[in-house]
């Protein structure tokens, strides 16, 4: 590691010298000791360590840097990207081929031709062949879904959405009003439920329990709310309403606990307990009937943005934007890492579901954007095999939550999110386009095998020996 880099590194840490200054071109303190980079756990400081390396043109240390991101963030495609292109720019072809490789058989792409970055390994076969590949999956959408309806352009931000098998409809959550909308026969939007007057907030997530026939509602104290004021900041509620006619039931606040919530997902169990996913942190809670209590919390991860729950109710699956999916085992009170195959990553979920005690996870997050669906091992702590049912379709701008209905997954695909600003005020591009709800056939591609590179292709492709 450069000498700079180090000291910037260790002086960031102890509050020594901020981030932002070493970002500007300044150095650490001569006096400041150098620290292993494997210490380091702030991903957010490692980028900008390592961006400022690459501006430096310090490819050693912006190659190490990015490594140690691999490592911290395995799921992130992009990290591993930027690893191969800072080895490529070392001239290291093997291992800048080696990572490139990684990405394209665990599903990413990038447009290898058009990055500078990679200059130096132009020229062989296996280049040639990445490229290829890439483009081929960058160029083609794969799988047999489509947009099924579309929602007319509003300033309403739709971003949450259910279905209601008893009265046959789609129910939508506005995160500007607090309404839930149905969606009529004729395509229409009506006003179905009316937010609670004394704790209105933008609705953040839903999900029905058809058996019960409650629709359960997320609502949050976020300034995208029109109503919003400073003293609802933070403070989210579980309201519950009559699912038959859409009259509240009562409501109920997430603990006084001093720190701000902003639910993100639920889900229910068999026995009408309701899990919930909090968005700014690792937090999970459960409301059992009566209040709404603390389940989990694990401050290294950053934001729950998927819940699933298969049939047995054993295990409850979570999934972290950045650090992919975890399952937390409800008789036991025990979380554990979901083990994967090598060629499956699962960066970027946002929207976990159940089919068949499979689960069923939308990758926005991804290069291309893509669903996949996990068939689990019998003890459900493992990823037997995953399976791509849908990738880099033209629809697929932003997409994000939905729900299952039979044997197909509908969601949002173009979530509105990123038209508002992060004070919550439209900019100017809201309210311009209609809302895209894409559907895909769950059960496509239902006997998928994953293809095996041939052993000693990658050898010859690179002109050496196998084993080399």
């Amino acid at each position: 590691m450069s000498t700079t880099i180090a000291r910037a590194l260790m002086a960031a840490l102890v509050g020594l010298l901020p981030l932002h200054a070493f970002a500007q071109g300044g150095d650490a303190p001569s006096d400041v000791p150098e620290i292993p980079l494997e210490q380091v756990q702030d991903t957010g400081m490692l980028v900008g360590l390592a961006q400022q390396a690459e501006r430096s043109q310090d490819w050693q240390a912006a190659a190490r840097i990015w490594k140690r991101l691999t490592v911290l963030r395995p799921h992130r495609g992009d990290y591993l990207y930027n690893t191969a292109a800072m080895y490529a720019l070392l001239d290291q072809k093997t291992p800048a081929y080696d990572a490139l490789l990684k990405l394209q058989t665990s599903g990413h792409a990038y447009r290898l031709d058009q990055d500078n970055r990679f200059a130096n390994i132009h020229g062989t076969e296996l280049w040639e062949y990445l490229v290829t590949l890439n483009n081929g999956a960058l160029d083609v959408s794969f799988g047999e879904g489509s947009v099924a309806f579309e929602l007319p352009a509003s300033d309403l931000l739709l971003d949450s959405m259910t279905y209601d098998p008893n009265g046959n409809a789609f129910l939508f959550g506005s995160a500007r009003d607090g309404k839930v909308y149905r969606r009529k026969e004729d395509g229409s939007l009506e006003a179905w439920v009316e937010p609670d007057p004394e704790n209105a907030g933008a609705i953040t997530a839903m999900t029905v329990d058809a058996r019960n026939s409650i629709l359960w509602v997320a609502t949050a104290g976020i300034p995208h709310f029109k109503g919003f004021s400073a003293s609802q900041a933070g403070k989210a509620h579980l309201v519950k309403y009559d699912l038959r006619n859409g009259q509240r039931q009562a409501t109920y606040a997430f603990p006084n606990d001093r720190l701000p919530h902003v639910p993100t997902v639920l889900t229910v169990a068999d026995n009408g307990h309701v899990f919930i996913g909090e968005g700014l942190r690792g937090q999970l809670f459960r409301f059992d009937g009566q209040q709404i209590q603390p389940l989990l919390a694990e401050p290294k991860l950053g934001g729950i943005r998927g819940l699933a729950l298969p049939g047995s109710g054993r295990v409850l699956y979570f999934a972290d934007v950045d650090q992919g999916i975890f399952g937390l085992d409800l008789a036991r009170s025990t979380a554990f890492d979901l083990k994967l195959p090598k060629n499956v990553t699962l960066s970027g979920v946002e929207g976990l579901y159940v089919y068949e005690d499979q689960l069923v996870a939308v990758q926005s997050g991804m290069s291309p954007r893509r669903v996949m669906r996990l068939k689990l091992t019998e003890d459900g702590m493992s990823v037997d095999q995953g399976t791509p049912i849908e990738a880099n379709n033209p629809a697929f701008e932003a997409p994000t939550w939905g729900v299952v209905h039979g044997d197909e997954l509908y969601f949002i695909a173009n979530s509105q999110r990123s038209h508002y600003d992060g004070y919550g005020l439209p900019k100017s591009s809201a309210g311009k386009e209609t809302l895209k709800i894409f559907r895909t056939p769950i059960r496509f591609n239902w006997d998928f095998k994953p293809p095996q590179m041939p052993e000693g292709v990658r050898e010859r492709l690179l002109g050496k020996p196998p084993g080399q």
